[in-house]
């Protein structure tokens, strides 16, 4: 397979591909279409093609480039962050980041209350 022809993820450890089942997951699932495991590296649906999908407002193409530089993507080298930065960073991400495609359950609960998690709870 060429690059051309796609991209096919296999699992090291159980040789099985990603592929596409052409099946639609229930309402549990918010009706994905279902990948499964398969073992059949051959199979046309294993095969997953990559895009890169850049949106601007700039029609003209010298504004679009400058915009494109301006925009955060993945940096080309690695990112050192030591512990604490790492913790500082999923912690701001898990406190401002909201969840609005995602159902409120029976133990939905707001990061402030985590904070006295251990005081509520009288056991």
């Amino acid at each position: 397979m060429n690059a051309k022809e796609g991209v096919r993820l296999v699992n090291v450890n159980t040789s099985a591909a990603l592929s596409y089942s052409g099946r639609t997951l229930p309402a549990w699932g918010f009706h994905q279409q279902e990948v499964v495991g398969d073992v059949q590296l051959s199979n046309i649906d294993n095969n997953w093609n990559v895009e890169e999908h850049r949106y601007t407002r700039n029609e003209e193409k010298e504004d679009l480039q400058r915009e494109f530089m301006k925009t955060d993507f993945i940096p080309l080298e690695p990112v050192k962050l030591n512990f604490i930065e790492k913790f500082l960073e999923l912690q701001l991400r898990r406190f401002f980041i909201t969840n609005e495609n995602v159902p409120n359950h029976m133990y939905t609960s707001s990061p402030w209350k985590w904070l006295l998690i251990s005081l509520l709870d009288i056991t």
